[in-house]
């Protein structure tokens, strides 16, 4: 995997972190802010895309207070609204599922007719992926408490460059507690892994993880069990 850093150079603008590397992409110079009451307007009714978005944006705006520092009429923000495209209703998780999509940011000049913020995809996984590299372009700025999307616009064109990527998790021999078992599959969403493909956990049939396991993550997503050689996916 490839980390995308844009070091500053005319600007004092801080570098935007991307990853993994998008297959195609372009970017400009200017800095938008994103209102906090940022909304969704969505092509389907996916509750799955929905749910993402609400979780998402708990992630970008985790460190903004109610109002921005220095501000006090009500501000402008650049970015008000998020627009999803998704093309398919099948919402059916396959191994070489269509995890591409496209990724619009620019200025709300209320001319455009494509809008301020859009993801378009052909699945709700690839507008996962979507939701996943805009939150990536969210910075939170701790001078101004607000959140700014820097070298816009961004055009982003992306889908993963191999279909299986999953995960061992060896918990037969290395223990980890279940807290931490959840925050690496927390992790793994954010390097766009284990949407295409399942999480391995090598476990004992007399392992209680292996319960706590299944009562807390959709059983679907994961293979559970002992040292089969291998396992296959449909």
């Amino acid at each position: 995997m490839w980390l995308l850093g844009f070091e500053p150079s005319l600007s004092d603008d801080p570098p935007v972190y991307l990853w993994p590397l998008p297959s195609k992409f372009t970017s400009g110079n200017q800095t938008l802010t994103v209102s906090p009451d940022l909304s969704l307007y969505l092509g389907s009714g996916s509750l799955i895309v929905r749910d993402a978005f609400e979780r998402y944006r708990g992630i970008i705006f985790k460190h903004s207070s109610a109002s921005p520092s220095g501000e006090r009429s009500e501000p402008v923000y650049d970015i008000t609204n998020l627009s999803i495209i998704v093309h398919s209703d099948n919402e059916e998780l396959q191994l070489g599922t269509d995890e591409s999509y496209s990724l619009f940011v620019t200025k709300n000049d209320g001319l455009s007719i494509v809008g301020q913020a859009v993801i378009e995809a052909s699945s709700v996984y690839g507008a996962l992926r979507g939701l996943e590299t805009f939150s990536q372009l969210c910075t939170f700025d701790y001078e101004t408490k607000t959140v700014k999307v820097y070298k816009a616009p961004w055009y982003i064109r992306d889908k993963p460059r191999f279909v299986y990527r999953g995960l061992l998790l060896d918990t037969s021999r290395h223990y980890l507690p279940i807290d931490v078992i959840k925050q690496i599959i927390e992790a793994m969403s954010y390097a766009k892994l284990s949407l295409s493909s399942k999480v391995f956990l090598s476990l004992d049939d007399e392992n209680r993880v292996l319960d706590d396991m299944r009562k807390i993550f959709p059983f679907e997503l994961f293979h559970l069990g002992g040292d089969e050689k291998y396992e296959i996916l449909k």
